[in-house]
């Protein structure tokens, strides 16, 4: 097999916010031997790589090349990954084996990793393997993954702790807030604006006198045709579609309306939801209860009894501040058009959301 500049790395959402931590040079073989994963695999396939070019592709020093991706392997043999599925903590590692023999390594992915790079039909994020090649820091992959997954709506918030987490930090490290700004968020914004086609700004929130959250601001840079994701990988046009950096909205909608109708909302109730507040919007709502499932199933906070209930209530709130802080004085301000003669000049609207129900959602005339 033979790595590419443009290749992809395509990988579940719920592998995406694992938790787990590698050295710069471990998390670039990972991504090379993902780029190698075609969409369409139904089952993990023996990666043969010469060490050579490995070495070369993840800027790993020619001279020492051998030695260095021993190491690494060796590492990825032992590094643990966590992944949180409902009730469930799933911990397993990277690679089964790694067989060197005549200048080349075969690799053989973990079988737990399956439903996570293969034939994925869920929530998934893909990116070109040259961004996530370009980093100098250890740090700035993870969370430029993190941030690339909610960049359809702008920005991502993330408690202190949440984050060191998901960087596979202990609680006790980075203990003060300025270590963690001067060594992992400054250094990744700075590498993300660099090399990416993302800008990337953060502001940080306080609980009294001390620093709880981090919320991160997310746009695209306009892009040039010719830099837009494809692969020679990729030999269907459906899969070339699949991977493309800008999504389709008829793929996003369709993803967005399984995951709804996965928690008993209706086709119906669901697209009103999507009109009415954006695709971003829904993404970012669902992504708010993933996280209050997961903890309600960890016996952190109360169980949800009515779900959907629960996410039209989500709907129809103040919920700017978790997609927006700066934008939740603006949404408070709006006001309904009193000439209005769908709402009545109430700023809400009821509609029969089937099976019985009476949903309501806010009015278009809201400015």
């Amino acid at each position: 097999m033979q790595l590419v500049v443009n290749g992809i790395v395509t990988r579940s959402n719920k592998l995406i916010e694992a938790r787990y931590k590698l050295s710069l040079h471990e998390q670039k073989v990972v991504y090379s031997i993902i780029s190698l994963i075609q969409p369409n695999d139904k089952n993990f396939n023996v990666l043969r790589l010469k060490v050579s070019e490995l070495a070369k592709f993840c800027g790993i020093n020619p001279k020492s090349a051998y030695r260095e991706i021993e190491e690494v392997t060796r590492n990825l043999r032992s590094r643990v990954l966590t992944i949180k599925e409902g009730n469930r903590t799933i911990q397993t590692g990277w690679i089964n084996s790694a067989v060197y023999e005549s200048g080349v390594v075969e690799f053989e992915l973990d079988d737990k990793l399956k439903p996570y790079l293969l034939e994925l039909k869920g929530v998934f994020t893909s990116m070109k393997v040259s961004e996530l090649m370009s980093f100098k820091s250890q740090y700035s992959g993870r969370v430029y993954e993190l941030l690339y997954q909610h960049r359809t709506f702008g920005s991502r918030r993330f408690g202190i702790d949440e984050f060191k987490e998901l960087l596979g930090l202990d609680k006790n490290d980075y203990s003060l807030f300025s270590n963690i700004k001067a060594r992992i968020i400054e250094v990744s914004v700075k590498d993300i604006n660099k090399n990416t086609p993302m800008t990337v700004s953060y502001e940080t929130e306080k609980t009294g006198p001390k620093i709880t959250s981090i919320v991160f601001h997310i746009k695209m840079k306009a892009r040039k045709e010719e830099e837009s994701l494809g692969s020679n990988l990729f030999e269907a046009k459906k899969e070339i579609e699949i991977a493309n950096d800008q999504e389709s909205a008829t793929t996003i909608e369709k993803t967005l309306l399984q995951k709804f109708a996965s928690y008993k909302v209706s086709a119906k109730v669901a697209r009103k939801y999507i009109d009415q507040y954006g695709k971003g919007y829904c993404i970012a709502q669902l992504s708010h209860l993933s996280e209050r499932l997961e903890k309600a199933s960890g016996g952190n906070s109360k169980p949800i009894n009515n779900i959907a209930k629960w996410i039209e209530g989500c709907m129809a709130g103040d919920y700017a501040n978790y997609i927006n802080p700066g934008e939740a004085a603006a949404v408070a301000q709006k006001k309904a058009d009193p000439s209005c003669t769908s709402c009545n000049g109430i700023g809400k609207v009821k509609f029969d959301a089937g099976l019985g129900q009476i949903a309501t959602l806010p009015c278009k005339c809201l400015k």
